[in-house]
């Protein structure tokens, strides 16, 4: 089962948890109490596996993985996952780990997001998810946010790329090109070039010019925009605005951010491409 299968999977059940349990959601329930209706909603959809939350175990022992301490020092450390698919008693079909925090914990994600690291590196889990889940009295199914962690390991011919329709922006939108969610995500930047190596970047991935060793981002899509325009010409006369999201966590080795841009200096560290905008020819960047 690959990644976009298992992403299937999780936006169904996202989908029965807030349709049928949005009761629970809207008084703030427990983490646990949501991680259990999301692992008994889950479990129809694996027949050859367990799918347990807070399972504690690494075969018969406690479940540990090393992290580092306040000093730095790594440490083995017991930890209870949120949720897992596997196959109880070896480490042959551990397939999925799942971190769920809730909007209303304000504790940052950080913490989650580098145990599942270390989970997926140190106890062979194939692939590991942190989920937000909305609660409250304004909860909504639309403002879950799910992070992959680690390398994607997507079907490029089933992966999901989107196009969005071109904006028309300007002063008075920001001159920004794709929707405020997107624009204010952390892990989501923007590349702008010519139209003309649009296919070859979704098919081959982004590669390095020249004697030039790392690949440039923009962390707000103007600046890929002003980029996307400076890059038509006369073969090309189209440009575009590609939309990428990177594996946490950011920055990491080969990874670097600045203030505007993030700066890849490995091909296989390079993003996965989630959209892109077609800049018009007759567009007119004022």
């Amino acid at each position: 089962m690959d990644q976009d299968a298992l992403e299937r999977i999780l936006i169904a059940a996202l989908d029965t948890l807030y349709a049928g349990d949005h009761a629970i959601i809207k008084v703030d329930v427990a983490e646990r109490t949501l991680c259990a209706r999301l692992a008994a909603i889950l479990q129809a959809s694996f027949k050859d596996h367990a799918v347990h939350a807070e399972y504690n175990r690494h075969g018969v022992d406690p479940k540990e993985i090393d992290l580092p301490n306040g000093d730095g020092v790594l440490t083995a450390t017991r930890v209870f996952p949120d949720i897992i698919v596997h196959q109880p008693g070896h480490d042959n079909e551990n397939l999925l780990v799942i971190e769920v925090k809730k909007s209303t914990n304000l504790v940052p994600d950080e913490a989650d997001l580098r145990k599942l690291e270390k989970i997926k590196e140190q106890i062979a889990y194939r692939f590991a998810v942190f989920l937000r889940l909305p609660t409250g009295q304004n909860a909504a199914r639309a403002d879950v946010r799910m992070t992959w962690v680690g390398p994607q390991q997507r079907n490029p011919s089933s992966a999901s790329i989107t196009e969005y329709p071109f904006p028309w922006p300007d002063e008075e939108k920001g001159y920004r090109v794709f929707p405020q969610a997107m624009e204010d995500d952390a892990l989501v930047a923007f590349h702008g070039t010519a139209r003309a190596n649009l296919d070859s970047i979704i098919t081959d991935g982004f590669q390095f010019a020249g004697s030039l060793q790392s690949l440039s981002f923009a962390k707000q899509s103007p600046s890929s925009l002003s980029h996307a325009c400076g890059r038509r010409s006369e073969t090309s006369p189209e440009g575009v605005v590609i939309a990428v999201r990177f594996a946490p966590p950011i920055p990491r080795h080969y990874v670097t951010v600045e203030t505007s841009d993030i700066h890849v200096y490995r091909l296989d560290e390079q993003p996965e491409v989630i959209g892109y905008c077609i800049v018009p020819a007759d567009y007119v960047l004022r």
